[in-house]
């Protein structure tokens, strides 16, 4: 068998899916590490590396689809389209509550949230988490005598 034609384990990758198992609810495999398996010479360093920017790959793939979907309906979206923006201009990236919004001074966010209440704002920012909205995204960051921390930052 030539190493060009060797499986990822074989050549040192560490990917065997006959010993590889499914996480509970991911539907993707388990990548399991076989460290007795090293590459030898030039043509099986090569199929090696080859072998794992295919698993690189495959990793990233996976990762990107952890992400949680979006949970917002159209009327959500045009409510952080307003109040993402203003936020983030009177506090910049700071944490803040949603009871901090519903006391805010700054006339921008006094305007956009209009009649909300502050578990409103909460829900609003919690189904927002981490979608992007007009190049911002809401960010949870733990809690704070029982509120829970958000903050708004700004995509590149």
């Amino acid at each position: 068998m030539s190493v060009a034609k060797q499986t990822p384990s074989r050549v040192g990758l560490g990917v065997n899916p006959a010993v590889s198992t499914q996480r509970p609810g991911a539907g993707a495999p388990r990548l399991v590490a076989d460290p007795s398996v090293t590459p030898a010479g030039p043509a099986a360093v090569e199929a090696w590396q080859r072998d794992v920017l295919a698993v690189l790959r495959q990793i990233c793939h996976l990762l990107e689809r952890r992400r949680p979907p979006a949970r917002l309906t159209h009327g959500d979206r045009a409510r952080l389209t307003a109040l993402l923006p203003a936020i983030a201009g009177a506090l910049g990236s700071d944490w803040f509550t949603a009871r901090e919004i519903l006391e805010s001074d700054a006339p921008a966010v006094r305007v956009v949230r209009g009649a909300l209440t502050a578990r409103q704002i909460g829900r609003l920012l919690q189904r927002a988490e981490a979608a992007t909205v007009e190049g911002y995204v809401v960010e949870r960051g733990g809690f704070e005598v029982g509120a829970t921390l958000w903050r708004v930052l700004a995509t590149p």
